[in-house]
């Protein structure tokens, strides 16, 4: 008793902590329901940053509460379209949940209102009502939640779920034309979009959205080549519309023609004020860093499984990557013009570096280099081919004083696969 009566009463920065190291069990937040009111209102709170996303079982249940939240005059339309009883609103709510939203997830949604309709109107579900009050859920989210700063249109990952509701989450782009909610779009900061949605939405949403700080696109199927063309000229009109996007994410896993990643690359050049981090997958990146070099406020770059294989010594400019702090490359091919090309242009900055290139032939003389023009650098990761034969004394001895973190793999010949030794 006394250990439960102390931890009711711990300050709210520590409940908040401990709340968040909760969060990836919902039985645990449930618990932290019932100790106290403060307790309830931080569980809570984070419950509701994301509605639904907890609720795979009893989304209908959520989503009643949710719309016992809204407006009265929200839903009047909806008993006489649909044909369907509104629940009475809940006029004494224990805490201002709408005021702890913060995420709209079109997936978690859709699933609600699927489960919803399921309950009060069993074995009559039909599609034409799900997109109905899907597209009005997300509509009363957008204007009812004064603090939403994020949208995800992700994929359904639940197996036990139909494939038409990922046709009825995908016809939602519509949101973006409604009149009365275009305005509220501009307060959004966070947008995430994979390859399952139709590029028109990109096209409207760079229209409405125009402030966004982090924006990110998966690919995860292998698109037509003349869809290529539109997805990338989509993706490089939504970034130039922004007026200080700080973090860019790209999983582009498809080949593309030559311009069109360059559509992309040219648009990151846009944002050179504000960039702060990139990072992009699966993609060709043969001339990226001439256009990264512009955006000389970059603090950190990552690149996964891309290709880097320039045709000769790529010339940038001298302030280029002159505040970079962090530089992770995991390339799937690459040659000496890449190599030396980026480690030429370390900067006094840089303090963490990872690489691990497969296919690269590494010389002794450009880690020297990189140590001379990294002097502040303290973490380093490498990972090589046995058959390279490198010295591994010689890389290290350059870096050895400096370093605080240290870690060399070596992968035996004829694996690219993992790691044998440390």
């Amino acid at each position: 008793m006394a250990t439960t009566k102390s931890m009711s009463n711990f300050p709210l920065l520590c409940i908040a902590q401990i709340i968040s190291e909760l969060s990836e069990d919902s039985n645990d937040l449930y618990s932290c329901l019932l100790v106290n009111r403060m307790w309830c209102k931080c569980a809570v709170k984070y419950l509701w940053q994301m509605p639904f996303s907890w609720c795979e079982d009893n989304g209908g249940r959520m989503l009643t509460s949710f719309l016992q939240l809204l407006p009265s005059e929200s839903l009047d339309d909806l008993e006489y379209i649909m044909g369907m009883d509104i629940p009475p609103p809940n006029l004494r709510p224990m805490f201002n949940y709408l005021g702890f939203v913060r995420t709209l997830n079109l997936s978690h949604c859709a699933i609600a209102t699927t489960s919803y309709l399921d309950t009060v109107n069993p074995n009559n579900t039909q599609n034409t009502h799900v997109r109905l009050l899907l597209l009005r859920l997300c509509r009363e989210i957008v204007i009812n939640c004064p603090f939403l700063n994020e949208i995800y249109l992700d994929e359904l990952d639940f197996d036990d779920i139909d494939d038409s509701v990922h046709r009825w989450s995908a016809r939602a782009w519509n949101l973006f034309s409604i009149k009365d909610v275009g305005i509220k779009f501009n307060r959004l900061r966070q947008f995430t979009f994979t390859q399952a949605f139709h590029p028109d939405i990109l096209y409207t949403a760079a229209e409405k959205l125009t402030k966004l700080e982090v924006f990110e696109f998966h690919c995860s199927d292998y698109p037509a080549s003349d869809d290529v063309v539109v997805w990338c000229d989509a993706i490089s009109k939504l970034i130039r519309k922004q007026e200080r996007l700080r973090v860019l994410f790209l999983s582009l896993d498809f080949e593309s023609p030559q311009n069109s990643w360059k559509l992309i690359w040219k648009a990151v050049c846009t944002q050179a004020n504000t960039l702060r981090r990139i990072e992009i997958q699966f993609a060709e990146v043969n001339d990226i860093f001439s256009d990264l070099g512009r955006c000389t406020n970059l603090h950190e770059i990552e690149l996964h499984y891309c290709t880097f294989y320039p045709s000769y010594y790529l010339q940038l400019p001298s302030a280029a990557f002159s505040h970079l702090h962090t530089l992770k490359l995991y390339l799937m091919e690459t040659n000496s013009y890449g190599i030396e090309t980026l480690f030429r242009n370390v900067k006094e900055s840089l303090k963490v570096l990872s690489v691990e290139i497969i296919g690269a032939l590494f010389d002794v003389e450009t880690w020297r280099e990189c140590a001379r023009k990294a002097p502040n650098l303290i973490d380093f990761e490498v990972l090589l081919n046995q058959e390279e034969s490198i010295s591994l004394i010689e890389i290290v001895l350059p870096l050895w004083k400096q370093l605080k973190k240290l870690k060399l793999d070596i992968l035996p010949d004829g694996d690219d696969n993992g790691v044998a030794s440390k």
